[in-house]
């Protein structure tokens, strides 16, 4: 925490001790400690459509957003004017300039990705708080540390019919083979029972007496799943492909983009680790500053852009390299499983022989 202080002192984290923890935030006798600093909260939905419908109502002839549309393939152009030849089921589009932004599902169109990241289902449930819960009118989350891992909860705001629900989510560690049966899956049509299970007990687990038991505590309204991504470092894949990766460089002789000081390629900016709300933002600021060239410029700090050139705030780790791939193969993962499920049998046999 020390560390993570100096890093980010901006956030002023407080660290609370077991007795002060559960006197401040209400909690029982199962927590040990707190952590509590100043965070933010926004709808996605409504701030990604207020984006698409802000550059539609301002570059309306340049900028074109086609729904149900899938890309099937990618062809690379020789003696043209542009690079790229996208196919989709929609017709065909020839540009210079290509980001993958599809999270698990960027393998399917970057052969040299296979192996090294993959799908990962996760679960979000809905609660109705109970009458005794507080009203923090969507001004209060909450991330539940237990093991190596944890899950997390955000209520809504306030609206004339009541209080917002509690959106929870996690469960990673509990569902099947101790979360190893969520990864390689690509579809979100279903909806684990244990994590759904464990999701809707960590209030009143963590909470109750406080906030009373059934039927005046928190009642389960839905529970969905969603697909994310997981790379074999557990970083996200952020910037230029090689084409060693892509199977695809183009012939640039013609070229009208070169002509004007730009190099065509292929972008990418996937592989979150089930962290997108942390990384996504500035990765897509990142991958703009790279295909407009500007990366040495120095601009001054602004919403939506930090301070200097982009080496100065762009972790370089996170760029998609050749080195760096060969290294991030999804076996790294096995470990973290292995022992996950030796500690869980040699607890089961613990409790099997006492």
């Amino acid at each position: 925490m020390k560390r993570f202080e100096r890093s980010v002192p901006e956030l002023n984290v407080i660290m609370w001790g077991e007795d002060r923890a559960q006197t401040l935030f209400g909690a029982n006798g199962t927590v040990k400690g707190a952590i509590s600093y100043i965070a933010g909260a926004m709808s996605p939905y409504r701030f990604v459509c207020c984006v698409w419908n802000n550059l539609l109502e301002n570059y309306k002839w340049w900028f074109f957003i086609k729904t149900g549309t899938s890309v099937t393939s990618i062809e690379t152009l020789q003696g043209e004017a542009y690079a790229y030849n996208v196919i989709t089921t929609g017709g065909n589009i020839k540009c210079n300039h290509i980001v993958h932004a599809t999270n698990a599902h960027a393998t399917q169109l970057v052969p040299g990705l296979r192996g090294k990241m993959t799908g990962l289902v996760g679960t979000i449930c809905a609660q109705r708080p109970g009458r005794r819960f507080p009203d923090f009118n969507g001004a209060r989350s909450w991330s539940f540390v237990h093991g190596h891992t944890c899950d997390y909860a955000t209520q809504r705001p306030t609206f004339n019919t009541g209080r917002g629900d509690i959106i929870a989510g996690g469960g990673f560690a509990v569902s099947e083979g101790q979360g190893a049966g969520t990864l390689g899956r690509w579809n979100d049509d279903t909806v684990d029972a244990q994590p759904v299970a464990h999701l809707e007990r960590i209030f009143p687990a963590v909470f109750n007496p406080e906030y009373g038991l059934p039927p005046t505590s928190i009642v389960q309204r839905q529970a969905w799943s969603a697909v994310t991504s997981m790379t074999g470092d557990l970083l996200p894949f952020v910037g230029r492909l090689d084409p060693s990766l892509t199977g695809r460089e183009p012939e640039l002789e013609h070229n009208r983009a070169v002509r004007r000081g730009e190099t065509p390629g292929e972008y990418i900016s996937a592989g979150y680790s089930d962290d997108g709300m942390t990384w996504a933002w500035f990765a897509g600021t990142a991958i703009g500053v790279m295909i407009v060239g500007t990366e040495h410029h120095q601009i001054s700090r602004e919403l939506g852009a930090l301070e200097g050139s982009l080496d100065r705030w762009f972790p370089p780790e996170l760029e998609p390299t050749p080195e760096r791939i060969a290294k991030a193969n999804l076996k790294n993962l096995s470990s973290r499983f292995f022992w996950t499920l030796l500690a869980h049998r040699v607890s089961w046999n613990t409790f099997r022989g006492s």
